[in-house]
């Protein structure tokens, strides 16, 4: 995998896991922090809690939380190791998650078409109240 690649699907992943609702904002800076430990050559992060407390700001039990959490939400899987714990980021959902971006986005936009035809009350004279109620 190219580095481009490479840091395409790692952004598309954080992407994806911020956008998920189940994932509360401290738990996506674990995320970030995990994502940015990861191996190009074996698509996993060795990193210790104690280094993702520091990296965070959060403590050890947030972390661990954290952790639990993005497992459960299926983005993240890893293994205890004697120092540290192997990540490994779960990249299965990104096509769903993407989709449901665009649809958000796509969403986003119609309701701002809507708001750029909708007339302005600013726009009509302050005894014309009859027109505004017709509209």
């Amino acid at each position: 995998m190219t580095e481009e690649n490479f840091t395409s699907k790692k952004l598309n992943w954080l992407r994806c896991v911020m956008h998920d609702r189940m994932v509360p904002p401290w738990a996506f800076e674990i995320a970030y922090c995990i994502i940015s430990h990861l191996n190009a050559r074996n698509g996993r992060a060795f990193v210790s809690d104690e280094t993702l407390a520091d990296l965070s700001g959060i403590s050890g039990r947030t972390v661990r939380r954290a952790r639990r959490l993005l497992r459960t939400a299926g983005w993240l899987r890893w293994k205890r190791t004697s120092t540290a714990n192997v990540y490994e980021p779960l990249f299965g959902k990104i096509s769903g998650m993407m989709d449901h971006i665009q649809v958000q986005r796509e969403e986003r936009q119609e309701r701002r078409e809507r708001r750029k035809h909708r007339p302005k009350v600013a726009e009509h004279e302050p005894g014309d109240r009859t027109k505004l109620a017709e509209q």
